[in-house]
């Protein structure tokens, strides 16, 4: 899977030490994040999470304010590998680590139907 990066593949110069997830996390749609994370090693998953979560409040007040439809080049890169960190955060605070396989046979078998990232509704 790779990043959406047809706009911008930087982040806004104060976030420029999270560049190196990029190209593996900043997924457009909830569905391909949902599957990066099933497929990610533990590795991965727990070096994205410790450099990101530190970030997290910055950066939430960094995008904080703009309207949806306004955010767009680096800041919405910023925020797709906001997206990402909600959903890896389930293998780490939720899931656990070591359980993420088990819960991965499951969920290969789930597809998001409804990708709320977008206006447009799949399969509803």
């Amino acid at each position: 899977m790779a990043a959406d990066v047809s706009v911008s593949k930087n982040l806004p110069p104060d976030f420029r030490e999270l560049e190196v997830f990029v190209e593996t996390w900043a997924l457009e749609g909830m569905d391909a994040r949902h599957r990066k994370r099933l497929v990610s090693s533990h590795g991965e998953r727990k070096a994205f999470y410790d450099a990101m979560v530190p970030r997290f409040n910055e950066l939430v007040d960094y995008l904080d304010g703009r309207a949806l439809e306004e955010i767009s080049g680096a800041d919405h890169v910023l925020m797709l590998l906001a997206l990402a960190l909600v959903d890896v955060s389930l293998s780490v605070e939720v899931f656990g680590l070591a359980h993420e396989e088990a819960h991965a046979r499951w969920a290969e078998n789930i597809k998001i139907a409804c990708d709320l990232d977008s206006t447009e509704r799949k399969g509803i």
